[in-house]
């Protein structure tokens, strides 16, 4: 009876190891969740933050731009009444300056929009690359793939051994569904 209350114990004492371990895994996966997280609202907070300065941008570049459509005008108004003020030649070279800064204007707002639009969208998803990406893979972190993939991704998984991310190659614990700010 010793020694089989002896085996019992050992195999409690192995079975608390291993939950002990097991617990310590999830700890860590879920530490290295919440950093992630964590990096992902920082990076939220940077994105809307370019936002604003974009959006800003555009206002200011924009006032500038109908500033000079005021002047141009202005200077054409000047031109076709015969201002005494300044010359013909005077007045074209103004009008050919604000021209020219119009254009500059235009194309920085230009640059700025598409700037922002990239910015603004959303990534695609690696495998069928129609869907948007909206599924994150635990614990590498990335967000790589569409509902519809990652649950074809654990259907391969759950078969032929682990899963694995498309982009890293490591191992995945689980797949869950990124949040939405």
């Amino acid at each position: 009876k010793d020694g089989g209350g002896g085996s019992y114990k050992a195999l409690f004492e192995q079975e608390r190891l291993k939950h002990r371990k097991l617990e310590q895994e999830h700890t860590t996966a879920m530490a290295k969740t919440d950093r992630r997280f964590q990096e992902e609202m920082r990076l939220r907070r940077q994105w809307k933050a370019k936002t604003a300065e974009y959006e800003a941008q555009i206002l200011k570049l924009s006032q500038e731009r109908d500033e000079r459509d005021a002047a141009a005008c202005s200077a054409t108004e000047c031109l076709e009444g015969g201002s005494a003020a300044m010359s013909t030649r005077e007045l074209r070279h103004v009008q050919r300056k604000l021209h020219t800064a119009l254009e500059k204007n235009r194309t920085l707002m230009d640059q700025a929009v598409d700037a922002k639009f990239e910015e603004l969208a959303p990534s695609t998803c690696v495998v069928c690359q129609e869907a948007v990406a909206e599924m994150v893979l635990v614990p590498c972190g990335h967000q790589c793939l569409c509902e519809q993939d990652a649950n074809e991704l654990k259907c391969k998984g759950s078969g032929s051994g682990a899963t694995k991310c498309p982009i890293c190659r490591s191992v995945v614990e689980c797949v869950v569904q990124a949040r939405k700010v």
